[in-house]
């Protein structure tokens, strides 16, 4: 074997080695990859969490209210009432008995939704919400989309709920139950608040206010689990900012929705910080190496087909045409200078 041979096949052996390491790190980037988006879609959505000094504060953009609503609205007579607190309460009546049974199949679109329960459907606490809020719309009371968990990360100890916004302040009126939550004095209190209580005077004064039951079944004493403990963690959601592109890596981390959430008081809320960290590592950075590695993936493997190319051309002229001095003529290579060889015919001349 010639010394050439062997320097060409080590020339072209150390591109194709760090094609393989580049491949092995791109493959173990793509497994985390797919074990954080398959962690996020299983346990929680495509959700930004964004700490705010206080809920209270957090404005959220007003659905317009869809004509299927105000179609069915308009033929109640208490739409026209002054009261916004009347209004509310009358609105979470009205959705109740939409509503029949309990069902976790349903359309998510609001108006698609109505017609689905119209026509004996059911759905779960997330479409009571919707239809509520919806409402609330259609009927000129402002309203915002409450998401409560005992845990985070675990869907199936999470609630959903609305916060209505009377006489400037939020309070809690939840469709899925038909209640809101008062303190000791009798004041209606907001999601947050109710957490607040439960922090610092293990909830002391705070009890459930109830609303005519409605046909929809749910009830708060059948409940499967103790429903103060929902209050563990309370965000508020801004479906304002939601985008078809929120589930794009890197791109996602800012287009999706966001969750508000507060730390009341002393709490500790490093669990909270710990999911938004592991959201932006999971949607930004992860993303952001891979597809960084992946670029340099394919960079390395043009250059190492470009160099075993040439590398053949060269150690093989008369297979191929090869650069300059030399030319290809089909039966080799002619340097300048050398003259080409005649064809010879059968008798030799």
């Amino acid at each position: 074997m010639s010394a050439n041979g062997t320097g060409a096949r080590f020339r072209i052996s150390r591109p194709i080695s760090q094609l393989l390491f580049l491949s092995l790190v791109a493959s173990g980037l793509l497994l985390v990859d797919l074990w954080a988006a398959r962690q996020i879609i299983q346990h929680q959505p495509f959700l930004r969490l964004t700490r705010v000094k206080s809920l209270a504060g957090v404005e959220v953009q007003q659905p317009e209210a869809p004509v299927l609503f105000r179609e069915r609205l308009s033929r109640e007579t208490w739409v026209g009432d002054p009261s916004p607190r009347k209004r509310a309460m009358m609105a979470l009546v009205w959705t109740r008995n939409q509503v029949n049974r309990i069902a976790a199949d349903f359309p998510k679109d609001p108006s698609a939704l109505l017609k689905h329960v119209e026509a004996g459907g059911g759905t779960v606490c997330s479409g009571m919400a919707v239809l509520y809020h919806h409402a609330l719309a259609a009927v000129k009371v402002t309203s915002r989309l409450v998401t409560l968990q005992r845990n985070v990360f675990d869907m199936g100890d999470s609630h959903s709920t609305v916060e209505v916004l009377l006489d400037g302040r939020w309070v809690m009126f939840d469709p899925t139950f038909g209640i809101s939550i008062t303190s000791g004095d009798g004041r209606l209190l907001s999601a947050q608040e109710v957490h607040g209580a439960l922090m610092m005077a293990n909830g002391r004064g705070i009890r459930p206010v109830f609303y005519p039951p409605g046909l929809y079944p749910a009830r708060l004493d059948t409940y499967y689990m103790g429903y103060l403990a929902l209050y563990n963690n309370v965000f508020v959601l801004d479906p304002g900012t939601a985008s078809p592109l929120g589930h794009v890596p890197v791109l996602g981390r800012y287009l999706t929705r966001r969750l508000y959430y507060e730390k009341a008081g002393s709490e500790s809320v490093a669990h909270l910080e710990f999911t938004r960290k592991f959201l932006a590592l999971a949607v930004i950075v992860f993303p952001a190496i891979t597809l960084i590695v992946l670029a340099m993936l394919s960079v390395r493997g043009l250059q190492a087909v470009r160099r075993a190319h040439w590398m053949m051309r060269k150690d093989h002229p008369s297979s191929e045409a090869i650069d300059a001095p030399g030319h290809f003529t089909g039966r080799g290579v002619i340097y300048p200078g050398a003259v080409e060889p005649r064809k010879v015919g059968v008798d030799g001349r």
